[in-house]
Formats: structure tokens, C-alpha cells, sequence
């Protein structure tokens, strides 16, 4: 929220400066606030309609509030002049699945889980939706091994948080570590 806050004081002193309502929407995105995120997205694009980025992110706003049709035209306008948008795939999986398009989804969630420098969550996520894409094209097998996938994704990234928990609570509490090993009384 300090984010946000900041981000409309700038725009109150610079309403036309290019970037900060891609940045406020950014946050409003983070937040929760999607109408607020659009809005800030659709006020970009109006300063900068080159701005290849907003148009993305706008598009993947409109998927996540029920959108796909117009979500996939941005993306795939952005991708136009951006190929290499990260975790365009995952989205347009998304925007094809909700589409009712289930074979073309399956295409972007496979190159989505096998994208380079990709956020593990969202190959996780990529495996999980791949999975239900798999299942409504009666791909059975190919849908099983795509949801253990995901639950084996699932389970490593549970065990990092626990041993990072585990190694935070030690550094903190001094008490719960190990006691060297006391001298020997040398008689």
C-alpha cells in the first residue's frame, strides 16, 4: 500500500509521465485491486501506446477477471512485437483453456513447463493446468503424469520452505543451536 501511495503522489506531480501508471497498476495487480490495476494499465497505454509492456500486462488483467477472449488479443498483439515475453505461454494457456480451446492450451502449458528462467511457480502452476488440459482431451496417462509432476514440483518447493524455515529459526534463537563441544579437563 506504501508502494501505491507513492506511485499516486508521483502521478499527481507528473500525470503524463511515461511508466508510472504501468507501475501503479503493477502494485495495484500485487495488491488485489484488479478494476484499479486495469484502469492504471488502460491510463498507460493512452500516454504510450507503444508501451509493449502494459499491453501485457493488461492482457493477463483481463484473463484473470474472466476476459479470455480480449486477454489473448493483447497478449498476442504484445507478443507481435515482444516474442519473448515471459510466461506469455503460461497466459495464453490460461486464456485458451477458459476459451474452451483445450488442444491450443496444451500446446503453450507444454512450452510454458519447459520454458528457460521461467518462475518455478509458474511451471508449477503450468504442470497443474496442463494436467486438467490433458484430462478434457482424454489424454489420460499424458494427464496423470502431468499432475505428478506438479505434485512432485509442489512437494520439493514445501521442503525449501521448511528448511529455509528451520535455518531462520536457528538464526534467530541462538539458544536452539547445538552447544560446542565442552574442553576436556585434561588430568
Amino acid at each position: 500500500m506504501d508502494a501505491i501511495a507513492e506511485y499516486e503522489a508521483a502521478i499527481k506531480l507528473a500525470p503524463d509521465e511515461p511508466r508510472l501508471h504501468e507501475e501503479l497498476g503493477t502494485e495495484y495487480r500485487l495488491a488485489g485491486k484488479l478494476p484499479e490495476a486495469e484502469q492504471a494499465y488502460l491510463r498507460e497505454l493512452e500516454i504510450d501506446p507503444e508501451n509493449i509492456s502494459a499491453q501485457y500486462k493488461l492482457g493477463v488483467i483481463a484473463i484473470e477477471s474472466g476476459d479470455p477472449s480480449r486477454g489473448k488479443s493483447l497478449i498476442e498483439g504484445a507478443l507481435r512485437v515482444k516474442p519473448d515475453l515471459q510466461h506469455a505461454d503460461y497466459n495464453l494457456g490460461r486464456a485458451e483453456m477458459l476459451l474452451g480451446n483445450d488442444a491450443a492450451a496444451a500446446q503453450h502449458l507444454e512450452r510454458a513447463t519447459s520454458a528457460a528462467g521461467s518462475d518455478p511457480e509458474v511451471v508449477e502452476q503450468s504442470w497443474y493446468q496442463l494436467g486438467i488440459a490433458y484430462r478434457r482431451l482424454h489424454r489420460t496417462e499424458e494427464a496423470q503424469k502431468a499432475m505428478a509432476t506438479f505434485q512432485k514440483l509442489k512437494d520439493e518447493e514445501a521442503e525449501k520452505s521448511q528448511k529455509a524455515l528451520k535455518r531462520f529459526q536457528t538464526q534467530q534463537n541462538p539458544a536452539t543451536m547445538p552447544s560446542p563441544p565442552s574442553p576436556r579437563n585434561p588430568q
